[in-house]
């Protein structure tokens, strides 16, 4: 059931966020969830957090097998009291996303947050219970932000995968985020899997990507961080 103010400028009003209208709100039937241990975290690195993802035996929930889900940050682990061995109950948030909703019964070993990034090795920074690599040169910052750049929402580069990204980098092919835009299709042909036309698709995906780009996907394509399309979009509405 979805309640939504009846003001003829609702949307004006209470305004949006970069995701959703503020006019307007859901309530949903409760979610059936299940019951499983929670048997590790792993630390990932994003565009610039660290977040935590919880490994736990396997469940069935709305059809898919889940054996894992995202607990964001320290904050939520200290929250909700998870620990390595905990009993805890698993739903699918929207009936998407898979999410840690209890500790049913505590387990026996703390989680500790890491002191220094998986990927590149140096020091992390802690603020508001968020870990954040700050090492500009990260690998694993370069391919989140690679990615961004080439997602839908930002500038639309189809055919180009995180693993296609990772490997990119490892072949020193790209070590910044607009490298991307001088590779050839002499590059992809160097990847495991790209035949001709599939290389040939990448290199137009980049070349159609980089047409025709406003200011508010330009300084999302940025990837400066905390700046993203939002911001962009209040900078073209000002600026452009």
């Amino acid at each position: 059931m979805v309640v939504k103010s009846n003001a003829h400028d609702g949307l004006k009003l209470f305004g949006t966020t970069g995701h959703h209208p503020l006019h307007s709100f859901a309530y949903k039937a409760e979610q059936t969830g299940a019951v499983t241990i929670l048997r590790s975290v792993e630390w990932q690195v994003g565009r610039e957090k660290i977040t935590a993802v919880a490994n736990f035996d396997p469940v069935e929930l709305d059809g898919t097998t889940v054996t894992k889900a995202s607990v964001a940050n320290m904050g939520v682990i200290r929250e909700k009291g998870l620990s390595i061995g905990a009993k805890i109950l698993v739903i699918k948030s929207n009936q998407i996303i898979p999410f840690v909703e209890k500790v049913l019964e505590p387990g026996d070993t703390p989680i500790e947050a890491p002191t220094h990034c998986p990927v590149c090795g140096e020091p992390l920074s802690e603020k508001n219970d968020v870990l954040f690599c700050l090492n500009d040169e990260c690998r694993g910052r370069l391919v989140q932000n690679i990615d961004h750049l080439c997602s839908k929402r930002v500038l639309d580069i189809r055919g180009i995968s995180e693993s296609t990204i990772e490997k990119l980098i490892a072949m020193g092919k790209v070590r910044t985020v607009f490298d991307i835009f001088a590779l050839t299709k002499a590059d992809f042909l160097e990847i495991d899997g790209f035949k001709d036309k599939s290389a040939q698709n990448a290199v137009d995906a980049i070349a159609k990507g980089r047409e025709d780009v406003d200011l508010a996907h330009f300084v999302a394509a940025c990837c400066i961080p905390g700046v993203g399309l939002t911001v962009g979009e209040i900078l073209s509405e000002n600026y452009a």
